[in-house]
């Protein structure tokens, strides 16, 4: 794994973590911490061993659960693998490198227990926005139930140009191709390409590989 070339990130952490010390975003810029990631690299596996986790400073990261419950993303200030250190069980999805680059602080499980020892004050505010974190997919997931394919991915586009927003040409930011959208809304690759032809026809949409414009777009159109 190659390491980062070390230079100042005191102020992203003093974003992520206003609250904290000095002391603390020192202990994260430690240079043996620092890691750099590329596109599809994979930070870790699902079904294996949680040996540490990642805080990720630029870059976004995809993390393929299943099939039913589709693909999340993690951005700059999230920790890839917290819940599932915390809750002492195998890592419960793959997490793969989306953009070009990554670059990433790599705590082992010693060291981050070792962290929040050292500074407890830290401990609750990134567990509360760890909590509100947690079970996003679920709760879009849950929200598509009984609607049909082109609902949900229609709904997908918008959570899409909520989070990561469009480029100077309005295409999404987020480059997804169809493989990725079926697994994030639980449909088969077939059928996406069909309702992408079909969005594409209605004006909604245009693509352009795996780039998407929207369209005379407004709100998620229901069937």
């Amino acid at each position: 794994m190659k390491t980062t070339h070390s230079h100042d990130r005191t102020a992203l952490l003093a974003e992520f973590f206003p609250e904290a010390p000095q002391a603390f975003y020192d202990r994260l810029l430690e240079p043996q911490q620092q890691r750099l990631f590329h596109t599809e690299d994979l930070l870790y596996a699902k079904g294996n061993p949680v040996e540490g986790l990642h805080l990720m400073f630029d870059g976004i990261a995809r993390l393929e659960i299943d099939q039913s419950a589709g693909i999340d993303w993690a951005l700059p200030g999230d920790w890839l693998g917290m819940v599932d250190l915390i809750q002492n069980r195998p890592h419960s999805h793959n997490a793969r490198v989306h953009s070009a680059e990554l670059n990433s602080c790599y705590l082992d499980r010693e060291a981050f227990y070792d962290l929040f020892a050292g500074f407890p004050q830290i401990g609750l505010p990134i567990l509360q926005r760890l909590t509100s974190n947690v079970g996003r997919v679920e709760r879009w997931m849950s929200g598509w139930k009984g609607s049909g394919v082109d609902t949900r991915l229609e709904s997908m586009f918008e959570v899409l140009n909520q989070r990561f927003g469009s480029d100077a040409e309005g295409f999404l930011k987020l480059q997804v191709n169809p493989g990725q959208m079926a697994a994030w809304i639980g449909a088969n690759r077939t059928t996406v390409y069909r309702q992408l032809k079909k969005l594409q026809q209605l004006g909604r949409i245009e693509v352009d590989q795996s780039r998407v414009r929207l369209l005379q777009w407004t709100e998620p159109k229901g069937e």
